[in-house]
């Protein structure tokens, strides 16, 4: 699949953070209640403009 160990590092790297990310998804959305005391203040400070949010969930 990789031709070169550059590719090789480059396609491990590209997994790890897609891992990672997945892993944090996973993570926020075990701990919703956490993440929504964590935005609230952000909310107030873009006059209550959620959509942002419900668009990513």
């Amino acid at each position: 699949m990789f031709s070169s160990p550059g590719q090789w590092m480059n396609g491990l790297f590209s997994y790890c953070i897609v891992e990672a990310n997945l892993r944090l998804v996973v993570w926020l959305l075990q701990n919703s209640n956490l993440l929504a005391v964590a935005l609230a203040p952000m909310k107030l400070i873009t006059g209550n403009n959620s959509f942002a949010f419900e668009g990513a969930a």
